[in-house]
């Protein structure tokens, strides 16, 4: 098994993985937004875990 940075020949950082993705998204035609996750959302993610 390879890394992603072994595979790519360059160092890859979690922000610049996500910022790549998001550039590329937009360049398909995607609509992204920010959005900051509340401790609600986070309450209501693992109340839905739970439930599984």
């Amino acid at each position: 098994m390879a890394t992603l940075s072994e595979l790519l020949g360059k160092e890859l950082s979690v922000n610049q993985v996500v910022q790549d993705l998001k550039e590329t998204l937009s360049q398909l035609g995607a609509r992204l937004k920010n959005y900051e996750v509340t401790s609600l959302d986070q309450e209501r993610y693992y109340e839905y875990l739970d439930k599984k």
